[in-house]
């Protein structure tokens, strides 16, 4: 089925991918109204996956660095699957944590309109 060199990639789409579209999907049907309450809340959800997701995929990384002498035989799976949970950790938390900062300054910016 998955192979370990899969797991970052499993974990960046079940864990990352897939719930920051949902958060974005969810900031899109306030209907671009920028001064609704649900659009900071979006922005504060996808800063906290991005810090989320970063820690994870540090502790990823760390891990497979402190495994024991045991794993030479498979170091090119090793390798592998460092620079996937290194390239994710590079790319998902500023991608994520860059829509959630500017979601959060357009609700900062935007006034709400008056109803009359």
């Amino acid at each position: 089925m998955f192979t370990i060199q899969d797991i970052p990639n499993v974990v960046g789409w079940l864990f990352g991918i897939l719930p920051a579209l949902g958060v974005m999907y969810w900031a899109w049907l306030s209907r671009g109204e920028s001064w609704r309450l649900s659009v900071l809340c979006c922005g504060f959800l996808l800063v906290a996956l991005g810090v989320w997701m970063a820690g994870l995929f540090i502790e990823i990384i760390d891990y497979i660095e402190t495994l024991p002498a045991e794993k030479t035989g498979r170091d090119s799976v090793w390798a592998v699957l460092k620079n996937s949970s290194a390239i994710w950790l590079l790319f998902f938390p500023a991608a994520a944590g860059g829509v959630g900062v500017n979601l959060i300054s357009a609700w900062l910016t935007t006034k709400k309109p008056s109803n009359g």
